[in-house]
């Protein structure tokens, strides 16, 4: 953080009554927020209170965001670092990079999860929750700096946290799947065929996986890309089995 942002960060710490969240932001960031409030819907996880004007203040639209946010950055982070590497190696570095375990262990890193609003409901053992609250972060951190400074944020933070000489393994296997039907020209769909819910209230989501209208494979999981990511895996082991 140069002179200027520390300056600025100076001035808003003396008028917030949330002056740890914002150095925490500011810190993480490396540029002084300009409001707060956003980097707190972002921190706030789902079921949440309506606000006054009814609408919910959780952070699933800004995860939804950062999601997009990271992949095209990364994207981009990988296109400039390697300028002789093929599109099948750039795809898989950056599934890799954004998988759930990287994220949830750059998260962690960070220390997102101890600053997580749970709502009663929802239990830890939701293994996508660290990682998916650093997507709403980076969703927030995009509305409230811009793109540009966002851009060097998450550049910076998936420099400080990735070996790209060792990127952690993370088979995506809904990306596998639609490469293979790809080069023999089928089709390949995924569909949510229906929800349902554990004990504790946690939403659960069962997909399908069809090559050319023909249902291959099904899974199910706490979110609609971990279910389509299990129905993947299930269609491609079906797969292995017809082509032995």
């Amino acid at each position: 953080m140069n002179v200027y942002e520390r300056i600025k960060l100076f001035i808003k710490l003396l008028f917030s009554n949330e002056k740890e969240l914002y150095s925490f932001c500011a810190d993480l960031t490396g540029f002084c927020p300009r409001g707060i409030a956003i980097y707190r819907q972002a921190l706030t996880l789902r079921p949440a209170n309506a606000s006054a004007n009814g609408r919910l203040t959780d952070n699933e639209r800004l995860e939804y965001l950062g999601d997009a946010v990271l992949n095209a950055t990364v994207a981009s982070l990988l296109y400039h670092r390697y300028p002789t590497r093929d599109e099948g190696f750039l795809t898989s570095a950056r599934a890799k990079i954004v998988s759930r375990k990287s994220l949830n262990h750059i998260s962690d890193a960070i220390g997102l999860p101890e600053r997580l609003v749970f709502s009663k409901h929802i239990k830890s053992h939701n293994c996508f929750l660290s990682g998916n609250a650093l997507e709403a972060f980076i969703g927030a951190a995009f509305l409230d700096l811009g793109d540009r400074r966002c851009a060097a944020f998450i550049t910076r933070l998936i420099e400080n946290h990735i070996d790209f000489d060792n990127l952690p393994s993370s088979e995506n296997f809904k990306s596998t799947l639609l490469e293979w039907a790809q080069k023999r020209h089928l089709s390949c769909e995924f569909t949510i065929t229906g929800t349902s819910a554990d004990n504790a209230h946690n939403p659960i989501f069962t997909a399908s996986a069809a090559i050319n209208g023909t249902v291959v494979g099904s899974g199910s999981g706490y979110s609609k890309r971990e279910a389509h990511q299990h129905a993947a895996e299930a269609a491609m082991k079906t797969l292995k089995k017809q082509t032995r």
